[in-house]
Order: structure tokens, then sequence, then C-alpha cells
């Protein structure tokens, strides 16, 4: 069955602007003792929720149902806008798994949005992920991950030791869309296939 999610990517602009910050720590690996991965600029994302596994027949329904909600929803505040401005290391440094871009503060349509899009597809997120997609939302973007799982290392990794230009902080992400996205596991990455574009009313 397709493992879907739904999410926005990030600008080009914040892609290339990000490709420099990954050309900049090219030895952090080194420094941290650990495998890392960063993630290709084509997949950068933020997801509002990770249905799992679905039938493949169901999609036109998730579709429907994410098109209504979508077409529905009225912004405050336009643009809506991100501004990532921190980096952090997820679960927490010992136990990295991730590092993550994060804004300090969320405007409160991000969050009226995630519940209207997690409203709309609860029936089809699979049983084993809803405990995990009903937590407090928190949008980010997987900057890399450890390959290596969460075996103890030696230094811990900090986020100090990431060299970023000043130039890079904040980022801006505009929200204009979200996208119903299919994710293939390949060798090395995940393969992502936007399914559906879903444009946010940006007029009303």
């Amino acid at each position: 069955m397709p493992r879907l999610f739904v999410g926005t990517f990030l600008s080009d602009d914040g892609i290339e602007r990000l490709a420099k910050l990954s050309a900049d720590n090219r030895t952090l690996g080194e420094t941290w003792n650990a495998k890392i991965r960063w993630t290709k600029g084509d997949k950068l994302h933020i997801t509002w929720v990770f249905l799992g596994d679905v039938d493949s027949e169901a999609i036109p329904d998730v579709i429907s149902a994410l098109k209504l909600a979508i077409s529905s929803f009225t912004l405050k505040q336009k643009p809506l806008t991100l501004l990532y401005d921190r980096i952090e290391l997820w679960p927490n440094e010992k136990q990295a798994r991730l590092a993550v871009l994060t804004p300090s503060s969320t405007p409160a349509d991000v969050f009226t949005l995630d519940d209207a899009v997690k409203r709309a597809v609860g029936k089809f997120i699979s049983p084993s992920q809803k405990q995990h997609e009903f937590k407090n939302f928190r949008p980010h973007l997987t900057l890399l991950r450890f390959a290596d799982g969460q075996r103890r290392r030696s230094p811990i990794p900090k986020t100090t030791d990431i060299e970023i230009a000043d130039s890079l902080m904040p980022l801006e992400h505009k929200i204009n869309d979200l996208h119903l996205i299919e994710s293939t596991a390949q060798p090395d990455a995940h393969q992502y296939k936007s399914l559906e574009r879903f444009q946010l009313n940006l007029d009303g």
C-alpha cells in the first residue's frame, strides 16, 4: 500500500540557501563522529500529517477530503509565513536522530490549518500512526538524519558545532499550498511523489 503524508515543500530560494548550509558543514559528520545524511533540496518540506499506509482505492477519498478542508480554510493573516530561526537536535543531543530547522514562534493560522487537515483525513490515518499525529504540532524542516541510529556518541553532537552563516536565518517559508505526497523507500533515502496539490485560499 502507498505510504502517504500531507506536506508543503520549501521554495527554490529556501532550497538554495540551505544548500550553502550543508556545503559549509561538509566535515560535520567527522566532528560528531557520526554518519549523517543531509536532506536533498527537493525533499525539504514540513509535514502536516503522516497517514502511513493507505489503500490505493481510498486515495480519491483522501484527496476529496483534503480539497474540501483546504479550499474552505480562511486565513486570518496573509501571507501565511513561517520564519525558521533556530536549529535543534531531536529528540535531544544525547539521543539525536535529526537536526531540524524550526521557528521560535508560529502563527496561529498554522495550528488551525494543521487541525483542519488532521480532522479531514483522520479516518485514513493508519492505527499505528494515530497516537503520534495528534500530539502538539511543531513545524520544522529536517536538515539531516543520523544514519547510525541512536547509538551513544562521543563527543555528544551539539548545535553549536554547526557553522551557520549570518545571512541564513531567519529563513522565510511562505505556505501557499499543500501536497498529498507518496513516499517510497529506496536503498539510500525516500522518494517523494506529489499526488495532488491543494492551493490555499489567499484571496477570500
